[in-house]
């Protein structure tokens, strides 16, 4: 419940650049208590973040969000999936020749 109540919160949030999938976004939290998304890391900024930081995370291709502390876990998960996949039909088309 959750993660689909930050999902929402991160798609809702402000960002004045079309966001892409694969991209990594920065979430910031303005005085003013707006919420928004960029590009910029915190260390981008230099001595000094004007905004205080929330998080980063990484756009998916189906439109979720994965923490950037969970992006190598998740790219691992996802690469033994399609290593499983290509196996199932390297198998499946030589069962069928």
């Amino acid at each position: 419940m959750e993660k689909a109540k930050l999902e929402m919160e991160l798609h809702q949030a402000a960002c004045n650049i079309l966001k892409k999938p694969g991209q990594i976004y920065y979430y910031y939290l303005r005085k003013s208590g707006q919420k928004y998304l960029t590009i910029m890391s915190p260390t981008d900024w230099g001595q000094s973040c004007p905004h205080e930081f929330l998080g980063a995370y990484r756009l998916e291709y189906d439109n979720s969000w994965v923490p950037l502390k969970d992006i190598e876990k998740v790219d691992e998960r996802r690469a033994l999936i399609g290593k499983v996949m290509n196996k199932t039909m390297a198998i499946k088309d030589a069962l069928h020749q």
